[in-house]
């Protein structure tokens, strides 16, 4: 069996090893109000052809008056409403994504590593990453974005390997797609996009050709929201015209520019954007906040800090330009979307913010394999072992809550 076939093999293990993980006592808790209506919506959708709102098939859709919800995640739950009750679709269709995206960091992370056991324990790391599996096992819109950001990173990454421009549209037109599965989205994949154009300059192998080909390789799934939109132009103002550039700054860019240069919101989004970086919130447990999915859980596991900040000084020190900047930018972007919706800490909005760090720490885990030091590999598989204690007592209270 050829190494890459066997790499997809094992993926696919993963994947249903991770689905397991998930879908255990996926019912205990009762639905919240955001996965009700998902489950109404996607009934509908699968029983009609028509959304809440009475539009058949429609693009984006729409809840109440001023709710809406985008299309990947509510057509995924229809389509599971076909294999599964209608009260335990929306939940699974979220576990299927989410077992799907460790399966898929898997694939990525063999890609970057020679050795065995560093995808392994990368894909362990990210499937018992606590704000994975919260998300993973609710029946909302938040994890469907991840398997288009990762798919987006192995095509950047097989680009730089082949330097073949191909993978790396595949990966770009992911990001159009991508654009359809959260409110967050359209701007986070926006920002992802500048990271591609980024990299394929300082690769220094970009013309204006290539350039052109990446723009409209993004372009193409997105422009189905133009038609949209010029097909019922009154949905842009509670869509994208919340989730991306409010409609009277599309009439008026300066008004735009004003709002953003405010004092007042600029403080309060670069406030909020720096706080996505707190470590003490995203690696140390806290109390419960009204709204707090994680009931005061961290979003990430405490080892993963410090092997996260092992593997950004390793990128720095040795990693392929194109590829660390894919990876810093990367990380240095995705809270930016979230900062505009004005919520601290909405994990929810952050997810792919979560790829990248775990992203850094398969780098540390893979200097500490190939480091001579006996002291650093104990060092890390201690912390590895403690990282395995701290997700079974978060496990067994999740499951049991």
């Amino acid at each position: 069996m050829s190494t890459r076939l066997g790499s997809v093999a094992t993926a696919g293990l993963i994947t249903v090893i991770a689905l397991g993980l998930y879908t255990f006592r996926i019912t205990a808790q009762p639905p919240s109000a955001d996965e009700i209506v998902m489950q109404r919506q996607a009934q509908s959708l699968w029983l009609t052809g028509h959304d809440l709102a009475g539009r058949q098939t429609p693009l984006l859709l729409q809840v109440d008056e001023d709710h809406w919800q985008q299309p990947v995640p509510v057509y995924a739950v229809a389509l599971m409403s076909a294999l599964a009750p209608a009260d335990m679709a929306s939940r699974l269709a979220s576990a299927v994504f989410g077992a799907m995206s460790v399966g898929l960091l898997y694939l990525l992370v063999s890609r970057l590593y020679a050795d065995r056991w560093t995808p392994l324990a990368a894909a362990l790391l990210f499937a018992t990453t606590p704000a994975q599996v919260v998300h993973t096992r609710t029946g909302v819109d938040a994890i469907y974005v991840l398997p288009f950001v990762i798919f987006w990173l192995i095509g950047v990454r097989e680009w730089l390997s082949s330097r073949s421009l191909a993978p790396l549209l595949a990966g770009v037109f992911a990001l159009g797609v991508g654009v359809f599965t959260q409110p967050a989205a359209p701007l986070t994949m926006a920002f992802l996009l500048t990271v591609s154009l980024a990299a394929l300059w300082r690769s220094g192998w970009g013309d204006m050709r290539s350039f052109a080909a990446v723009i409209a390789a993004f372009a193409t799934p997105v422009s189905a929201v133009a038609v949209w939109f010029a097909l019922f132009p009154d949905t842009y103002r509670d869509t994208f015209g919340r989730w991306a550039i409010h409609a009277a700054h599309l009439r008026f860019p300066l008004d735009g520019i004003r709002s953003l240069v405010n004092w007042t919101s600029l403080g309060s989004r670069t406030s909020i954007y720096w706080g996505s970086f707190d470590p003490a919130w995203l690696f140390l447990d806290g109390p419960p906040m009204p709204g707090d999915v994680l009931h005061g859980t961290a979003p990430f596991l405490f080892g993963t800090a410090i092997l996260s900040v092992l593997g950004i000084a390793q990128l720095l020190r040795s990693g392929s330009p194109p590829w660390v900047l894919t990876l810093l930018a990367g990380a240095a972007v995705t809270p930016l979307a979230a900062s505009t919706f004005g919520v601290p800490n909405a994990i929810g909005s952050l997810l792919p913010l979560m790829l990248f760090v775990v992203l850094f720490a398969a780098e540390g885990i893979a200097r500490s394999q190939a480091t001579l030091s006996l002291v650093t590999r104990i060092t890390v598989g201690t912390l590895c072992a403690v990282m395995l204690v701290e997700f079974a007592a978060f496990y067994g209270s999740l499951v049991t809550r």
